[in-house]
């Protein structure tokens, strides 16, 4: 285990890291779904939101970080070609997919209105106060 490089560990751990935040962030949107106060589910949403894009954040670094080490490593050694395995492109497919699951919480925050056909106004103006 010695000869492990220290970008792969690092990698290693972006990636834990990040797969914790992503269940920490699904688990979050389906108490926001199971809530039936708005403003909890909200706060859920929110919260959800935030620790998902962290989460895309740190896939993101690893899956940069990564190639870039490898290839000054490689470079060391003086291998001129070499590839990614398949378990790369699944990374970012993965990448891809958490980050429209943020997209969606992000678009989907007022999904009330478009059901019950109301409208949130958070600014009212001084003669509905």
């Amino acid at each position: 285990l010695n000869s492990i490089s220290a970008y792969i560990k690092l990698v290693a751990t972006l990636l834990i890291t990040a797969a914790v935040f992503t269940f920490i962030a699904f688990f979050l949107n389906v108490f926001g779904l199971r809530s039936r106060d708005l403003h909890w589910k909200y706060i859920f949403y929110k919260f959800a939101t935030y620790i998902s894009l962290f989460g895309v954040f740190l896939e993101l670094i690893s899956l940069i970080v990564f190639p870039v080490c490898f290839y000054v490593e490689m470079k060391n050694f003086g291998y001129r070609n070499w590839e990614f395995d398949w378990s790369y492109g699944v990374a970012w497919g993965a990448t891809l997919f958490s980050f429209s699951a943020s997209l969606s919480l992000i678009c989907d925050k007022e999904h009330e209105e478009v059901y019950f056909k109301e409208k949130t106004i958070y600014n009212p103006p001084p003669e509905l106060k």
